[in-house]
């Protein structure tokens, strides 16, 4: 199928559907989680990938899409080529080293510079952080590792991380933190890992 001809990389929590009829002229998939593509162009078959109000249009390249049913936004990080981010209100292009962000509530596209190499290191089997402060850290981790971290509000965010994960255990990666930060963690039976100050 030539549908599957592509390279898609799935995070976890994350769901990928699709039709395929050879009469269509589409290549279409719906996408609910974060995904990574990398496609072939091919003008008489256009790959299409739906994510909620959102569809990107692909014209020949390698993107991340990340679009959980819980967050607030939709985005949609460029490394190689050209996408087209298509809304009912709004169709926008995206150039290498941007990132399109769909805002759910008001229907907005905003368009920005980014790190997309670092949005899209999860699918080097390894996460490589470079002067991350804590929150971006665990923004990270958490989806790396599928759990839910709560740091508490009263932890400082002005120390830089530069680590890299690859085969260590989220309690590794956490009694690390807690010996350069000076902060506490515990794991609940929810599977969340919460961080707070060290009294």
């Amino acid at each position: 199928m030539d549908i599957f001809a592509q390279i898609i990389q799935l995070l976890a929590n994350t769901t990928l559907t699709y039709s395929y009829s050879n009469e269509s002229n589409l290549r279409e998939v719906a996408l609910k989680g974060e995904a990574y593509f990398k496609v072939k162009h091919n003008a008489n078959k256009p790959f299409l990938v739906k994510a909620g109000d959102v569809v990107v249009k692909v014209h020949g390249t390698q993107f991340n899409v990340n679009a959980y049913n819980e967050s607030n936004s939709v985005l949609v990080s460029l490394s190689e080529g050209s996408v087209e981010m298509k809304t009912s209100i709004k169709n926008v292009f995206l150039k290498p080293g941007e990132e399109g962000t769909f805002n759910k509530a008001n229907k907005q596209i905003a368009v920005n510079k980014s790190d997309v190499a670092f949005a899209q290191s999860w699918t080097k089997d390894q996460l490589q952080f470079e002067n991350k402060n804590l929150r971006e850290v665990c923004k990270y981790l958490a989806k790396w590792y599928s759990v839910e971290i709560s740091i508490d509000s009263t932890i400082a965010d002005n120390q830089a991380y530069s680590f890299t994960v690859q085969n260590e255990s989220l309690e590794e990666i956490a009694r690390l933190l807690s010996k350069v930060n000076g902060i506490n963690y515990r794991f609940t039976d929810k599977n969340e890992l919460i961080l707070t100050t060290r009294r």
